[in-house]
């Protein structure tokens, strides 16, 4: 019976683990373009925390999403109401939301977080009735004032004023807008005071008050003297202009442009985030504004933050980028990998090459595999207990000479054909001795073997 070289008992462990390798192997590089497409391809929702569902801050969310929508962006902003700023910020630190909308004067002062971008200011207005001989806002010393609604009396923007301007004490008390007038004549307050966006619905409770059918308002606007720089010595705030006839057109309120203190309102982001992910949401964003600002004038605020190295509010390095033009365009980073796509193509290429070659299972050994059948034979030989055993192996051992002399044919000076050579002499030998061993045993005892 010949002995068939080729032939493969099974696949060996040995290359079942390296398909074993490879198959996590694939898992990973499949994990890894999953997450590359949703990274950098697939739509994004971006959750943005706010303190108030029904907030400015929420209405101009859903604004800028409804404009991503329509410039086609792959981002979507959802509006998600914490219940204050500080829970906000919170939220973003712990990755439960990715986006915070909040004051430059409630920034807390933990680490972490960084503006990419101003989404609206808020301004601080007085409205000082006529005849209250109120002139400047220090004139509010000791004096009772209305907070319009949406105005909290404890704003941090109000006492901030009040303290840069001289105001020791003054009394902000809440009142309903209907009252105001009333209570304005029965000169238990002065003024009104507001703080919050100079657009929506804070804007039209400032005109509703502000408007007079009989020609003559019964309020005038009081400027903030040195707005600049009283900015410059809280760096929380800025001066911001109020336009004239922002209040009322006829007569017009205020006569003319005047300055007062404001507070920027700012998009966070965790400082941690992908620089080039921001840079591509700043980007949206300021697309979703130019598609939008013929119709939403209120986004005519989106701008940039501070950038400023000693800036109150820290800016995101890649939102930086992309104010000052730093920006690297993606037509230009596709340049730039053109010159490394052949180096690429060898080395995946290379790589291929080698992978395949170490999966590939290792061509048989014909003189190897001829050369342990007969050293196995060998043994059975020198085990052999009787003159048949030794028959069975010399007529197994025939068609393996055939074989060696074979391959002595085909590779005569081959290191494999000398070495089955050797092993056929020794097994040939080894059948002999072990026959003259088992005559002598039958000799010696009388018993065939």
């Amino acid at each position: 019976m010949g002995f068939n070289v080729g032939c493969a008992k099974g696949v060996p462990m040995k290359l079942v683990w390296r398909w074993i390798i490879v198959g996590f192997a694939l898992l990973a590089l499949g994990a890894a373009a999953v997450a590359l497409h949703r990274q950098f391809m697939a739509e994004r929702v971006l959750r943005v925390a706010v303190a108030e569902a029904d907030s400015e801050d929420a209405r101009l969310i859903a604004t800028l999403n409804d404009g991503l929508r329509t410039a086609g962006s792959r981002y979507r902003l959802r509006v998600l109401a914490t219940g204050s700023e500080a829970e906000s910020q919170r939220l973003v630190r712990l990755r439960r939301a990715e986006l915070v909308s909040v004051r430059a004067d409630r920034v807390d002062a933990a680490p972490g977080l960084a503006s990419i971008a101003v989404i609206s200011q808020e301004a601080a207005v007085l409205l000082a009735a006529d005849g209250s001989r109120i002139g400047k806002w220090g004139d509010l010393n000791r004096r009772a004032v209305a907070a319009l609604a949406g105005t909290d009396p404890k704003d941090p923007l109000l006492q901030a004023l009040f303290r840069l301007t001289g105001v020791d004490e003054s009394l902000v008390a809440p009142l309903a807008t209907g009252l105001i007038r009333q209570e304005i004549g029965r000169k238990t307050i002065v003024g009104v005071v507001s703080v919050g966006p100079l657009t929506g619905q804070p804007l039209a409770t400032m005109r509703r008050l502000a408007a007079n059918g009989e020609g003559r308002g019964p309020f005038s606007v009081i400027e903030v003297e040195d707005a600049e720089t009283l900015a410059r010595r809280d760096r929380r705030f800025e001066e911001i202009t109020v336009p004239a006839g922002l209040l009322r057109a006829q007569p017009v309120l205020p006569a003319e442009a005047l300055s007062t203190l404001g507070v920027s309102r700012h998009l966070l982001a965790r400082e941690s985030a992908n620089r080039y992910a921001i840079g591509r949401v700043v980007q949206a964003l300021f697309d979703a504004k130019r598609v939008l600002l013929p119709h939403q004038p209120v986004l005519a605020q989106l701008g940039a933050p501070d950038l400023e190295a000693d800036a109150h509010v820290r800016v995101h390095r890649g939102a930086k980028a992309v104010y000052n033009g730093e920006e690297q365009p993606i037509a230009d980073m596709l340049i730039e990998w053109i010159y490394l796509v052949p180096l690429l193509c060898g080395l995946v290429g290379g790589g291929m090459l080698a992978l395949f070659r170490w999966l590939r299972p290792r061509p048989a050994d014909p003189a190897g595999a001829l050369t342990g059948a007969l050293l196995d034979l060998r043994r059975e030989a020198a085990a052999a207990t009787s003159q048949a055993d030794l028959q069975r192996v010399r007529q197994r051992l025939e068609p393996l000479a055939d074989e060696v002399s074979g391959l002595i044919t085909r590779t005569p000076d081959g290191a494999g054909a000398q070495a089955a050579l050797t092993a056929l002499d020794l097994a040939d030998r080894q059948i002999d001795q072990r026959s003259r061993v088992l005559d002598a045993i039958t000799a010696r005892t009388g018993r065939s073997h």
